[in-house]
C-alpha cells in the first residue's frame, strides 16, 4: 500500500511552492501599499503646513492666542493631523492641541480610545518667519510642529489590505481546484489504471493482455507503447525459453545417462587402478626386499667367507698334525708352527664373526616398529660430551676439532638412548665418509628449542656428499656410502628420528663444502 502517490507528491510540492510565492507577493504588495500611503500622508502634512502657516505667522506676530487656538482647532479637524504645537521665538509653547508630555518627557498623542496604541508618530515642522515690507526685514518669531501617527496610514490601507488578501485567497483557492482537477485527470487516474493493469499481468497471460491507458498523446501514451512492445519481446523470449527448457531437459536426460555410464567406467577403472597399484606396491616391496637381501648377502658373505676359510685352514692344520702324530714324525718346531697358525686363524675367524655379529645387529635396527623406551629429562650438553668422549681418540688422532653451540641450561624431555644413537651415527658417518681422506677438519654441533620442538644441527667441513646420491642419502645401502662401512647408519638414524620420535630429518643440498644435517622432533610436555 503506497503511503503517498506520485500525484499527491507532485501536487504538494508545486502547490506548496505556489503558496509560498503567493504569500511573498502579497506581503510585497502590502508593504508597497503601506509605503505609498505613508508618503501620501507626508505630502498632505506638508501641504497643511503651507496652507495654515501664513495665518499662524500673523496671529503669532500679533500674539493673538485666541486666533492661534482657532486656527489649530481647524487644523486638528483635518484627518491627517493628530496633534499641533506652536512655539515662540524663545522656544516656549504658545499653544498645543492633540499632544501631551508623559512622565518621561516624551510626546504622546491624546486619544479617547485607550485600547489603541500607536507605535510610531510622524512629525513635520517649519520655522515661523515674519516679513516686514516697510522695514524690509525678516524676523524669526517661532516654530510650528504638526504630528501624525501610523493610525492614519493603517486606516487608509486596511481596506486595500483586505482586498489584496481576499484576492490572493480567491486566486489560490481557484488554482488549487484547477490544479487538483487536472492532476487527477491527466496523472492520477492514468497512473492508477496503469498500476491496476500491471497487477493483472503474469507470464501465463502475456499473449492475451495489452496495456491500455486513457491518456492523450504524451509521455504516458509513449510509456504504454513501449511497455506493450516490451511485453511482446518478453512473450517471444518466454516462448524461446520454454523451447530451450525442453532442450535442456533432453540434454539433462542424456547427461544423466552418460553420467551413469561414466560412473560405471570410473568404478571399473578405479578397481583396475587399485589392482594395478597393489601389484605395483607388491612389486616395489619385492624390489626393495630383493635389493636389501642382495646387499645383506654381499655384506654378510665377506666376513662369513673369511671365517669359513679360516676354519677350513684350521681343519687342514689339524689333519696335518694328526698325520704327523700317526707317523711319529712330529717335531717341536712343527707343534709351535701349528699353534701359531691356529691362533692366527682363530683370531681372524673371531674378528670376522664379530663383524658379522655387528652387521646383524645393525640389520635388526632397521626395524621401524621397535618399542619406545620411557622418556626422561636430561641435559643435552652432557650427552653430547659423553658421545664425543667415545670418539675422543679418533678425533685427536685425525686432528678434528668439535665446536658446540648449546646452552648449559638446555634440558629436554626425550629418549636419551635414541639421542645418543643419533649423535653417534652422525659422528661415525663424518669420520667414516666425510674425513676419510683428511687429516684435519672441524665439526659444529648446535642444539636449541623453538615452539616446543627440539632442533639438532650437525655440520662438518669434510668431503661432502655426492649430488647424485644426496636425494637417497637416508635409504639403506645408499650408493657408494656402503663402500666403507655397512651403508645402514643414516637409514637407522632416519628411522629413529622419524618413527621413534615422530620427527623429521633433512640434509642441506645447498651447502658448498662438507655436509649439514638438521634433525627436529617434538618434545614431550
Amino acid at each position: 500500500m503506497m503511503k503517498s502517490t506520485l500525484s499527491n507528491q507532485l501536487f504538494k510540492r508545486i502547490f506548496g511552492l505556489y503558496l509560498l510565492a503567493a504569500i511573498a507577493v502579497t506581503l510585497v504588495q502590502i508593504t508597497l501599499e503601506y509605503r505609498h500611503t505613508k508618503e501620501e500622508v507626508s505630502l498632505e502634512m506638508q501641504q497643511v503646513l503651507k496652507t495654515f502657516t501664513p495665518g499662524i505667522i500673523d496671529a503669532l506676530w500679533n500674539y493673538d492666542k485666541t486666533l492661534i487656538g482657532s486656527i489649530l482647532i481647524g487644523m486638528h479637524e483635518l484627518p491627517v493631523i493628530d496633534g499641533i504645537q506652536v512655539f515662540d521665538h524663545r522656544g516656549l509653547l504658545v499653544h498645543g492641541i492633540g499632544v501631551k508630555l508623559n512622565s518621561s518627557g516624551e510626546i504622546t498623542l491624546e486619544t479617547n480610545d485607550n485600547n489603541i496604541q500607536f507605535t510610531q508618530i510622524n512629525s513635520k515642522n517649519t520655522r515661523l518667519t515674519h516679513y516686514s515690507s516697510n522695514e524690509n526685514r525678516k524676523d524669526h518669531i517661532g516654530e510650528i510642529i504638526i504630528y501624525s501617527s501610523n493610525r492614519i496610514v493603517i486606516e487608509r490601507v486596511k481596506y486595500g489590505f483586505i482586498l489584496i488578501i481576499i484576492n490572493s485567497f480567491i486566486k489560490t483557492l481557484a488554482l488549487w481546484f484547477i490544479f487538483l482537477y487536472f492532476i487527477n485527470r491527466l496523472l492520477t487516474r492514468p497512473l492508477t489504471d496503469f498500476s491496476n493493469q500491471l497487477s493483472q499481468f503474469n507470464l501465463d497471460n502475456l499473449a492475451d493482455k495489452k496495456l491500455t491507458i486513457d491518456a492523450q498523446d504524451n509521455e504516458l501514451h509513449s510509456l504504454q507503447n513501449h511497455f506493450n512492445s516490451m511485453m511482446d519481446k518478453i512473450r517471444h523470449s518466454s516462448d524461446e525459453l520454454k523451447g530451450s527448457h525442453k532442450k535442456v531437459e533432453l540434454v539433462n536426460t542424456e547427461l544423466a545417462q552418460q553420467k551413469e555410464q561414466l560412473e560405471l567406467r570410473v568404478t571399473q577403472r578405479t578397481q583396475a587402478l587399485k589392482h594395478s597399484m597393489e601389484e605395483l606396491a607388491n612389486s616395489s616391496k619385492m624390489a626393495s626386499l630383493s635389493k636389501l637381501l642382495t646387499s645383506m648377502a654381499h655384506e654378510l658373505n665377506t666376513p662369513l667367507g673369511v671365517a669359513i676359510t679360516a676354519n677350513s685352514y684350521v681343519k687342514e692344520l689339524v689333519d696335518n698334525l694328526s698325520n704327523s702324530i700317526k707317523s711319529e714324525n712330529i717335531t717341536k718346531e712343527d707343534l709351535n708352527e701349528f699353534v701359531h697358525s691356529c691362533l692366527e686363524s682363530c683370531l681372524l675367524s673371531h674378528e670376522n664373526l664379530q663383524s658379522l655379529t655387528t652387521l646383524i645387529n645393525r640389520f635388526k635396527q632397521l626395524d621401524t616398529n621397535q618399542s619406545k623406551t620411557e622418556f626422561q629429562s636430561f641435559s643435552v650438553i652432557e650427552y653430547i660430551q659423553l658421545c664425543l668422549h667415545s670418539y675422543e681418540s679418533d678425533l685427536m688422532r685425525r686432528n678434528i676439532t668439535v665446536t658446540t653451540q648449546v646452552t648449559p641450561e638446555l634440558i629436554i624431555t626425550s629418549d636419551p638412548g635414541i639421542f645418543s644413537k643419533i649423535l653417534l651415527t652422525l659422528l661415525n658417518n663424518a669420520l667414516t665418509h666425510g674425513f676419510k681422506d683428511s687429516n684435519a677438519g672441524s665439526i659444529q654441533i648446535e642444539a636449541y628449542v623453538t615452539n616446543e620442538t627440539f632442533i639438532l644441527v650437525f655440520q662438518d667441513d669434510g668431503a661432502g656428499i655426492d649430488k647424485n646420491i644426496i636425494d637417497s642419502i637416508f635409504d639403506p645401502f645408499s650408493g657408494n656410502m656402503a663402500g666403507v662401512g655397512t651403508g645402514l647408519g643414516l637409514n637407522i638414524m632416519y628411522n629413529l628420528v622419524t618413527f621413534q620420535l615422530d620427527g623429521r630429518a633433512s640434509c642441506d643440498k645447498t651447502i658448498k663444502q662438507g655436509s649439514k644435517f638438521t634433525l627436529r622432533w617434538p618434545l614431550i610436555s
